[in-house]
């Protein structure tokens, strides 16, 4: 005969594996893309006098932007890649659909690589895209 205090270690011991894999598989990438979201969002305003004035200001903070935004699009879209069931999260509005994480990984390439020469209307179009898409 089974006790009742094993049936409820084992019942214990399997919701803690249940909540181990959760939160390692699942919560963990979310909150990561949401990390890197706010990221995007702090670059989007420390970087704005750029992104309003392409070419103006010095090579080295240019530089600096260019690298940021295109670290922005690589750490977005493997965040987004290593979210399972990426589909389900997304029609719960967890994130947002696939579509629109690459068209935010096209945006942040488009700014980085508008920093330095670019359409001071373009840069404004891209950064408010990106935000639209973003929620920010």
């Amino acid at each position: 005969m089974i006790s009742i205090g094993a049936v409820l270690g084992g019942l214990f011991g399997a919701g803690g594996i249940g909540l181990y894999i959760s939160k390692r598989f699942i919560i963990e990438p979310i909150r990561e893309y949401r990390d890197i979201r706010k990221q995007i969002s702090r670059d989007l305003v420390d970087y704005a006098n750029l992104i309003a004035n392409p070419g103006i200001d010095d090579s080295q903070r240019i530089q600096e932007a260019e690298k940021a935004f295109r670290s922005n699009a690589s750490d977005l879209k493997a965040a987004a890649d290593d979210i399972p069931v990426y589909s389900l999260w997304s029609k719960f509005r967890i994130v947002p659909p696939r579509e629109e994480v690459d068209e935010a990984k096209q945006q942040l390439i488009g700014l980085s690589n508008s920093l330095d020469q670019g359409n001071v209307v373009w840069n404004d179009e891209m950064r408010n895209k990106l935000k639209t898409i973003m929620g920010l």
